[in-house]
């Protein structure tokens, strides 16, 4: 996956069908630990949080980022 903010990650994934949900699937992505790619993820978590922090409209809530 390349990733505009941190560039190319190199990720696993597992994949859940939903059963209460018909064709919806769920994924969950990780990086191998001590990877370049677990850097990327971690950065772009710190990230998010100063984003989100920013961007909430009442303390101690997250906002989600809008387009």
């Amino acid at each position: 996956m390349v990733h505009p903010v941190v560039g190319e990650l190199d990720l696993t994934y597992e994949a859940m069908e939903l059963p209460s949900h018909p064709g919806l699937t769920m994924f969950a992505m990780t990086a191998e630990p001590g990877s370049s790619s677990a850097d990327g993820l971690a950065l772009l978590a710190s990230w998010a949080a100063t984003q989100n922090l920013s961007t909430s409209d009442t303390p101690g809530t997250a906002s989600i980022p809008r387009e």
